[in-house]
């Protein structure tokens, strides 16, 4: 979160608000507020806090005056894609009043832009969760991540279940998030068109022990679901 203690001179208004991951692309319709995270750049000179980790650039920013009539863009300077910031300069600008939004592309790993699934749901395992390489299936994710073809938008702007996130990005990229019979985490991409690429569940992924004979519908319903 937006903390004093690391943005002494950030906007009042910023004080808490959690700061984001950004995987993907963002473009015009897209691009989300982003925080005034030093008011004392010089005169009329503010800094702007992206996201909590390096991005592979900056295309545009945009600023609201607050004044009714909307959106205009403007320059910026000052880049810092490892500290996702950047300055711009407007005397206009109103702490609490004004608004800024940005065009980027989001977190990278090495000079890769992370936007497919496969990507995407590892880097967070890796470096958002606890999960270490060797918890995850890597034949699963290295596979997938030749197959995934979909390119996705993955904003994290609030605190959310993990879970949460990796279904919603199964959904996009037609994929199967599951862990193997060793207890290992993997990631498979289905490509409808290529024939037999289906993940096939192995009895060994679901059966635990012997048969259960359930005869209350409640608990049958309970276990499917």
């Amino acid at each position: 979160n937006v903390c004093t203690a690391e943005y002494t001179n950030q906007e009042t208004t910023a004080e808490g608000i959690p700061i984001p991951e950004y995987y993907g692309i963002y473009d015009s319709d897209q691009a989300p507020l982003v925080t005034c995270s030093n008011t004392a750049c010089g005169a009329d000179v503010y800094q702007f806090k992206i996201c909590d980790h390096a991005i592979n650039s900056i295309t545009q920013v945009y600023i609201d005056y607050g004044d009714g009539a909307g959106w205009a863009t403007i320059s910026h300077a000052n880049e810092d894609l490892t500290l996702a910031t950047f300055t711009i300069s407007a005397a206009s600008y109103v702490t609490g009043t004004s608004r800024v939004k940005v065009t980027f592309q989001g977190k990278k790993s090495g000079s890769d832009l992370l936007e497919k699934g496969p990507h995407i749901v590892e880097d967070i395992l890796l470096n958002l969760c606890s999960y270490a390489a060797t918890d995850l299936n890597s034949t699963s994710f290295t596979t997938s991540k030749a197959d995934s073809e979909a390119d996705l938008n993955v904003p994290i702007e609030k605190v959310t279940s993990v879970l949460t996130i990796i279904e919603t990005i199964c959904k996009s990229d037609l994929a199967f998030f599951d862990e193997d019979e060793e207890g290992l985490v993997r990631y498979r991409t289905w490509i409808p068109t290529q024939t037999g690429t289906i993940p096939v569940l192995d009895e060994t992924d679901y059966l635990m022990g012997g048969p259960v004979i359930e005869e209350m519908i409640d608990a049958l319903y309970y276990k499917i679901k």
